[in-house]
């Protein structure tokens, strides 16, 4: 058991892996916009909006000194209000959002937590990517919703690069699958519990699982970026 810090924590997969890191007796540090999840003895709710550089310094600020044994960024957002939505945003300040949240947070927050991450025992970082944000996965539709796409390909690289600079930390990227979730659409095939009872089973029993600097899917098979 240790420590593990879930940004997104109140809906689709981050409720389903806070759920699942609680049920499994670690403490929980779950990361939303505001949103307060269940009393739980082992859960600390952090408020947050990861679009904001400021509100990241802050999250850190409070979290001075707490170690941290693995760090999840699952926080996204898409480009349009679902996956059933063929028509993907236009708008300049949304599209900057996208990239906010899905590319830049998830860089900045494990720099600013390198110090809790060092302090910890498994000094682990699992990334949420996204077969979209592949080119040996491209196709039409993943061309229709670029941004959301180009997002995740940055965060590949962003997380790649954070574990060329920090040697002593494993940063490893995971694709959750295609879940029903609100993101997900109607057709998704993969309910948010499974795919999180499978993450957690590969960060808390499996690690060797999760490569440096390489994409897995959620059963951690490798793929290809």
């Amino acid at each position: 058991m240790g420590t593990v810090l879930i940004t997104g924590a109140n809906h689709g997969l981050g409720l389903a892996l806070t759920q699942a890191f609680l049920q499994a007796g670690w403490q929980v540090i779950a990361v939303t916009r505001g949103e307060e999840l269940s009393t739980h003895p082992n859960l600390r709710n952090e408020p947050c909006d990861l679009a904001k550089g400021e509100e990241i310094a802050a999250l850190t600020s409070r979290l001075h000194g707490v170690p941290i044994d693995v760090l999840v960024n699952n926080a996204a957002v898409y480009d349009s209000a679902s996956a059933d939505d063929a028509m993907a945003t236009t708008d300049h300040a949304q599209l900057v959002n996208v990239f906010a949240v899905n590319a830049v947070a998830p860089k900045m927050l494990a720099d600013a937590l390198v110090p809790n991450l060092q302090a910890g025992t498994s000094k682990l970082v699992v990334t949420m990517s996204s077969g979209m944000g592949t080119y040996a996965a491209f196709e039409q539709y993943h061309a229709q919703h670029w941004a959301y796409s180009a997002s995740k390909a940055a965060v590949n690289y962003a997380m790649v690069s954070f574990a060329e600079l920090h040697g002593d930390i494993k940063s490893t990227l995971v694709n959750p699958g295609w879940m029903q979730t609100t993101m997900g659409g109607n057709s998704a095939v993969l309910k948010p519990e499974e795919s999180a009872a499978a993450i957690f089973d590969l960060i808390a029993n499996h690690p060797d699982k999760l490569p440096i600097a390489q994409l897995v899917d959620y059963t951690g098979e490798k793929m290809n970026f």
